[in-house]
């Protein structure tokens, strides 16, 4: 055989042995990492996170929320409280941030009042005050509003409405027309806002 083939397939042979022993080293961390990892426990609850309820703002339009039996059992792991209208909270609070859910021109006892759409809308927008007030906060410190309106011809009254609310602070905000809304109202608000100052570094 000339010494340069023979070179060559030699260089071959030790690249090929190379490459699959590389590959074996591979395979076994993967299988170490697998039979070593620990993965935390899964929780409903996370660090930081409050759900925020208030009697003071619309608690819904359905009976008393009652939980589903779950599927598959929870292992003893506390859920967090219900409202009664369904299976979410009125807002979640951060340390940064605190999400309110969409509020409907209702009373705070779940009543669905007549009256013009600028009517309406303050009904959503005093909602929204009552849960951030809960939260610690105020409409001073929302950052982003969006609302739903059935029919966008609405927009100007409910504009003007709005306005009466946010004159020194204009959050960011996003109209959206939509089919249809629940327990057939017009117009729904929901809106993300910062704690008050006293809640930035942590929780009650």
């Amino acid at each position: 055989m000339q010494p340069i083939l023979r070179r060559t397939l030699t260089s071959q042979l030790w690249s090929s042995r190379l490459k699959s022993v590389l590959l074996k080293r591979a395979y076994r961390g993967v299988q170490h990492y697998h039979r070593n990892i620990q993965l935390a426990p899964a929780s409903p609850k996370m660090a930081g996170i409050k759900p925020i309820h208030t009697k003071e703002a619309c608690p819904g339009m359905l009976p008393p929320y009652s939980p589903p039996t779950p599927t598959l059992p929870y292992n003893s792991i506390d859920l967090p409280p219900h409202p009664v209208a369904g299976p979410y909270s009125q807002a979640i609070r951060t340390p940064h941030a605190i999400y309110v859910s969409g509020q409907l021109p209702a009373l705070a006892d779940g009543t669905l009042p007549s009256g013009t759409i600028a009517y309406k809308a303050s009904l959503c927008i005093n909602n929204i005050h009552e849960v951030l007030k809960e939260a610690g906060s105020d409409l001073s410190r929302v950052v982003k509003m969006t609302v739903f309106l059935t029919d966008m011809g609405d927009f100007a009254e409910v504009n003007r409405e709005y306005e009466l609310h946010f004159r020194d602070t204009k959050p960011a905000r996003s109209c959206v027309a939509v089919r249809e809304l629940p327990k057939g109202v017009e117009i729904e608000m929901e809106c993300v806002a910062l704690p008050g100052a006293e809640r930035w570094m942590g929780f009650d």
